[in-house]
């Protein structure tokens, strides 16, 4: 997120530092006008269209300032605007939302933009309202919105005007573009409405007044939303809802854990059953996804399921399980260690599901010393499982015609693992446990192990899907957090980026922007180069997205 930002004005034209590699910040504000005022000029020649190459936001001094980064261009979008807070991107490349003093609203016209120190832009900012919750705002195309304010009201902003639709409003879900879902709290519970965002037609009530009832597919835009009521036996009723505004019944004896890990993809269990009279919570149902609409029976018998970052885990009963349940464990136990004595299986995108040999892990576990086995994450990387028990030691197993078996101990104690493609990422324990210590991290593929750093702090790191890691140390968390950036990668080894790092962005395999003192740098290459001073928060459209982050105490840019 961006440094808190000062109420001072911005300059006319923002001046970068000196190209030093690290070196000292000499200003050429009057050779940098010159070059702007003659890239102004190439552009009035050439017919550059207005707004093109702005692919970033700065705060600088408190105000927004335009960034063409590529070209090193900065230009303020309007002087003394003052408070700038945080720069929303959406769908349509021709608008931006942006906030100011943290509640404003205001949309930004991209096309109309100028890049030209003497201009102001003012005329392309347009304030849409007050009051505004900053994490409540969903973009539409046309430099349209529909977004949260601060006490739950609803608006709809089509672009010229600001409709109120509800009140109270605790969450909602685009359904086909156009439409509405959401809830309304009340003294009872929560009721779902469906609205049509033209105003064709007025708002349906969907659920009882004294029904309880939760909106499931929130915040994402889809064909349909999914939303659940509480029936009299205790489980969920489970309903999509698509352009029509007509609730269709999915399953009426369901149960909802987990939703949006994987994606937009909801996971519960459908035709549930109590197999112990009563006694216990522990159930089974038959395990399906729901996705885009379309329902996909998983596995029947599921007792319970979870996820690690983007894997499934899922426990399946059968019948000699229950008999070793019986005879050794009290029901609750059961429930409280789930992988003793069912089947477990552990899905990834686009792999086949693994099983996993429990007799053989509980075995290996004993063995170690653990009489009562707990398994902290469970992954797989298709031809491999890996399995992370609480204390930390991390054990893995080949995959051999769809079962996971012959589990040997791979390292002793560790903070975390994730899996990337057919890379394993794991650090090892923290020598006293505490945050602020720093430990080596790892990564593990085709049997082959390589330190990537034996100086990380395990809560500041970052992992790509190419296989770079972006990891930090030397945190000192005493005022703002900063530290060392460093790039690591099994290949090519361990690059520093960059001292006194607050906050950083990836724009693509060969380039980081990154906040140090104050000032914006670009690391591109092997090389670090200082960009423009007085810098507070950096927002850019097109970034790239980390498979795996752990950023306990970490201050990011913003994007």
């Amino acid at each position: 997120m961006p440094l808190p930002a000062s109420e001072q004005a911005a300059p006319a034209a923002l001046a970068p530092v000196a190209r030093t590699r690290f070196g000292g910040k000499k200003w050429l504000a009057a050779v940098v006008l010159v070059l702007a005022l003659s890239v102004v000029a190439a552009y009035l020649l050439l017919g550059r269209k207005k707004g093109d190459n702005i692919d970033c936001f700065m705060v600088c001094d408190g105000n927004y300032v335009l960034a063409d980064v590529q070209n090193d261009q900065a230009f303020p979008l309007v002087p003394s605007m003052g408070e700038a807070a945080s720069v929303l991107f959406g769908p349509d490349e021709s608008y931006v939302f942006l906030f100011m003093r943290n509640d404003i609203l205001c949309r930004v016209d991209c096309a109309g933009l100028e890049l030209d120190p003497e201009a102001s832009n003012a005329g392309q900012v347009m304030q849409v309202d007050t009051g505004v919750f900053q994490n409540g705002v969903t973009q539409l195309t046309g430099g349209r919105a529909v977004y949260l304010k601060k006490g739950g009201e609803l608006c709809w902003f089509d672009g010229q005007t600001v409709t109120r639709l509800a009140g109270n409003v605790v969450s909602y879900s685009l359904v086909d573009g156009e439409k509405l879902v959401y809830s309304v709290e009340t003294e009872n519970g929560y009721i779902i409405y469906w609205v049509p965002l033209d105003g064709s037609e007025k708002a349906a009530q969907l659920t009882g007044e004294n029904e309880m009832a939760w909106l499931w597919s929130s915040w994402e835009a889809g064909q349909q939303a999914a939303y659940s009521v509480e029936t009299e036996e205790g489980w969920e009723a489970l309903y999509l809802v698509g352009a029509d505004g007509e609730p269709q019944l999915v399953n009426d004896a369901a149960q909802i854990y987990n939703y949006g890990e994987m994606g937009d993809t909801l996971y519960y269990t459908a035709d549930t059953t109590m197999p112990y009279d009563g006694e216990s919570f522990a159930s089974t149902g038959i395990l399906c996804s729901l996705k885009d609409g379309a329902i996909t029976q998983l596995a029947e018998r599921v007792n319970n399921y979870w996820l690690n970052g983007d894997q499934l885990v899922y426990l399946v009963e059968d019948d000699l399980n229950q008999e070793r349940a019986a005879a050794d464990f009290s029901i609750s136990d059961v429930r409280e260690d789930p992988v003793c004595y069912h089947r477990c299986f552990v899905m990834a995108d686009g792999l086949p599901t693994v099983e996993v040999d429990m007799d053989n892990l509980v075995e290996v576990l004993i063995q170690d010393g653990d009489d009562r086995p707990w398994v902290d994450q469970i992954m797989t990387n298709g031809t491999q499982v890996f399995v992370r028990k609480g204390q930390g030691n991390i054990y893995q197993a080949p995959v051999t015609d769809g079962i996971a078996t012959g589990f040997v101990q791979m390292t002793e104690g560790s903070k975390w693992m994730t899996v990337n493609g057919d890379s394993l990422y794991y650090t090892d324990a923290l020598p006293g446990g505490q945050n602020e210590e720093e430990c080596s991290l790892y990564c593990a593929r085709d049997g082959e192990i390589a330190c990537l750093s034996e100086r990380v702090n395990p809560w500041q790191v970052w992992v790509y899907e190419d296989g770079t890691v972006l990891a930090i140390r030397n945190l000192d968390t005493s005022s703002t957090a900063q530290g060392q950036l460093v790039m690591l990668n099994a290949a090519e080894g361990e690059t520093l980026v960059g001292e006194k790092v607050s906050g950083f962005l990836r724009m693509d395999e060969e380039t980081i922007l990154y906040l140090s003192d104050g000032t914006l740098h670009r690391f591109r290459k092997g090389e670090s180069e200082e960009l423009w001073g007085q810098i507070e928060g950096l927002w850019c459209r097109n970034v790239c997205q980390p498979v795996y982050e752990n950023d306990l105490y970490w201050m990011e840019l913003s994007q």
